[in-house]
């Protein structure tokens, strides 16, 4: 009788090594990009990348901050749904330390923990932090409670 048992083992290694590759690859997917493959979600201008220095000629008066929590880029995007207009952006973070840092201090300490992330509230603005990324979803009129709601449903999945 022939022994499986090495031919399984190398088998099974070799499933968590492409189940881990692709996990990290699902990982590094844009936010923006899988919101602009989403019908619902139309784009009304085309996403900005700010990366390094150049953070500063988004961020005004609060580039420092991100930077010195090592922010590696920002991606904005003009958004809307249905009559809704909304920019969002997504602040992409060396380590998950770091967004968790800067949700800190943006939220005054009041993130709430949801199922696979941590969010905040107000009246128009969503914050989710979300890994080593920090979302901010800013709308330009009253920001429905139900639209908070899908957009946490929608982060919870990533």
């Amino acid at each position: 009788m022939r022994n499986y048992k090495p031919t399984m083992i190398f088998i099974l290694l070799i499933s968590i090594a492409l189940s881990t590759f692709i996990l990290n690859l699902s990982l590094k997917i844009s936010i923006i990009d899988l919101l602009k493959e989403n019908n619902d979600f139309k784009i009304i201008e085309k996403p900005q990348t700010f990366v390094g220095e150049n953070v500063y000629n988004y961020l005004d008066g609060g580039a420092d901050l991100y930077l010195k929590n090592n922010l590696l880029k920002i991606t904005v995007a003009d958004f809307s749904l249905k009559k809704l207009q909304f920019t969002i952006e997504v602040y992409e973070f060396k380590n998950p330390y770091d967004s968790f840092k800067i949700a800190k201090k943006i939220t005054d300490n009041n993130l709430l923990k949801g199922k696979n992330l941590m969010f905040y509230k107000e009246e128009d603005e969503l914050i989710v932090l979300k890994r080593e990324k920090l979302i901010k979803i800013i709308s330009y009129s009253t920001f429905p409670e139900n639209l908070k709601e899908r957009f946490l449903k929608f982060f919870n999945k990533l």
